[in-house]
């Protein structure tokens, strides 16, 4: 086979989007990212390939910055906002915890705990961001601490401090 034959056969398998959705796979069992963070049957070619090489460059970077306190390097790439709704909720929200994979965010307030669709990570949103669940811990009782999730390619696992509630667990 010629070289520029090589070339174009090498090309057409880098543009095949099914072999970057496997390599993505790849990419989040093996760094402990939440698969359903990257929803890629609606994700272009050029989005599977970039969320694929995020982890590595993110090595990098922290690499290449650490030891920078005090500099604009880790600026955040995307900024999202919470529809925080005071009245549904009830108190302010007391810890947030991003999973793995940087779609959802789980957070706590008081009696209750909240899941967090933050549209596709890395990029712009295209809607905002969405309560998609919350669960409500027995009466009298607060959530005080949130474990870091756990996720593998279908299931999220994270555990909950619960206290009896009170002024004093504020």
């Amino acid at each position: 086979m010629e070289p520029r034959q090589v070339c174009k056969v090498l090309h057409e398998v880098l543009a095949t989007k099914s072999i970057w959705e496997e390599a993505l796979r790849s990419i989040c069992r093996a760094n402990g990212l939440f698969e359903p963070s990257y929803p890629m049957d609606t994700m272009t070619l050029e989005e599977v390939q970039r969320a694929a090489f995020g982890p590595t460059l993110w090595h990098r970077k922290m690499l290449h910055y650490s030891g920078l306190a005090g500099t604009d390097a880790f600026l955040p790439m995307v900024e999202r906002n919470l529809r925080y709704d005071p009245e549904t909720l009830g108190e302010l929200i007391r810890q947030i915890v991003l999973v793995p994979g940087g779609r959802y965010l789980i957070s706590c307030n008081g009696p209750s705990i909240q899941l967090w669709d933050l549209d596709g990570p890395g990029r712009p949103s295209t809607r905002p961001s969405e309560l998609i669940e919350t669960l409500t811990v027995n009466p009298g009782k607060r959530v005080c601490r949130l474990s870091e999730p756990v996720g593998n390619d279908r299931c999220l696992r994270f555990s909950a401090i619960v206290n009896p509630g009170g002024p004093e667990d504020t």
